[in-house]
């Protein structure tokens, strides 16, 4: 690692407080703070690019970035150190869901006193298995897992629960099983979207959830498409389960002609819900192409995933001022997380259960035809 300017050394220890994808204020204004004048922010400006800690977005401003991307020094703890040392398994790190997670898990270990080693399953059970066994077999006194998608319970995480090995899974549960979770209240996730959009006076409402095939769909997407439909059942609006887009697609293209099919071609239907920020995209996709007729609409998961999206809307309308979504505070759960495997490791027969409520972050500036 460089050796930074004072400055910028500064600005590292105010960003490591910060949550990731935080808007930096201007120069000016910072300068002011440290007392320093605005070249000497903006060459630790480049000095912090430089290092990943934050990017710079022409006419948007400069964010900053998870530390996962930051090119300090590595993550993996010295065995020697006499820090706690607890495993992290992930599937990737694709998505700002999966980043803002990873954030908020480092957060929560440094609180804990503990250093984190990461590990990427790349949705992949078999990698995941191997990330476990090498964790689990090496000098971690405990792991959290934050499951593959397809969410089959994986043997060798089950062989070591069983040993009371402390485990604590993120954002993921298997019913039947008396694992340590940490998670978001999906259920109310889709109570909060469906009630939006009856609110707003949408009453036709369809549903947007690629690779999700009843019954072996995760159980996080299932709960949150019942609270949507016992929310409609509760306002006397049938679920509309024919124009429904579920089931698992080859390919990006495949999907946008189904969404098209299902959700933009039924006149019938007058909003829809987004269960990932994949599923946005391809429903944006589809709603662009064909005509961009009204229709309400509210996403789950991090929106903010595709920053294509930004550049993508001819309407003059920003984006993050338009579209309703859940915020699932992922960075919250994975703070706990950690603050819960420090429990577990300290009692390994304790068993944590922790829901965390989430919020619908609504649009500043909705037009009143459409939601874009």
């Amino acid at each position: 690692m460089p050796l930074l300017h004072r400055t910028s050394r500064e600005l590292l220890e105010m960003f490591k407080e910060w949550d990731p994808e935080k808007r930096v204020p201007p120069e000016t204004e910072l300068a002011r703070q440290l007392k320093a004048s605005r070249t000497t922010i903006i060459q630790a400006f480049k000095e912090l690019a430089d290092l990943g800690v934050i990017t710079r977005i022409q006419k948007r401003g400069t964010f900053v970035n998870p530390p996962t991307q930051w090119k300090l020094p590595a993550l993996d703890a010295d065995p020697g150190s006499s820090r706690l040392i607890v495993g992290l398994i992930v599937p990737c790190l694709d998505t700002a869901f999966d980043r803002r997670l990873v954030s908020g898990f480092l957060r929560g270990a440094r609180e804990n006193g503990a250093n984190v080693i990461i590990r990427l399953s790349e949705n992949n059970p078999v990698q995941e298995t191997e990330a476990f066994r090498e964790l689990a077999n090496g000098t971690c006194a405990g792991i959290a897992v934050f499951p593959c998608e397809n969410e089959l319970l994986n043997e060798e995480i089950v062989k070591y629960h069983l040993r009371h090995y402390p485990i604590v899974l993120i954002d993921r549960w298997f019913p039947g099983f008396t694992f340590n979770c940490v998670r978001s209240d999906h259920y109310q996730g889709g109570m909060l979207a469906a009630t939006h959009l009856l609110q707003c006076g949408y009453h036709r409402i369809g549903i947007v959830a690629r690779d999700y095939q009843e019954p072996d769909g995760t159980v996080a997407v299932r709960e949150r498409i019942r609270g949507i439909e016992d929310v409609l059942l509760q306002a006397d609006e049938l679920p509309l389960r024919s124009s429904y887009c579920f089931g698992r697609y080859a390919t990006h293209a495949e999907f946008v002609e189904r969404i098209t099919q299902n959700i933009i071609g039924d006149r019938v239907l007058d909003a829809v819900i987004t269960i990932r920020a994949s599923d946005a995209q391809a429903f944006y996709d589809a709603w662009s192409a064909s005509g961009s007729r009204p229709l309400g609409w509210v996403t789950f998961d991090s929106w903010y995933d595709y920053p294509s999206l930004f550049s993508s809307f001819s309407l003059g309308i920003d984006w993050m001022d338009t579209l309703p979504w859940i915020d699932q505070s992922e960075w919250e759960i994975g703070r706990r997380a950690a603050g819960a495997m420090a429990k577990v490791i300290d009692d390994p027969c304790v068993h944590i259960e922790e829901i965390l409520p989430v919020k619908l972050q609504t649009a500043k500036n909705t037009p009143s035809e459409t939601i874009l």
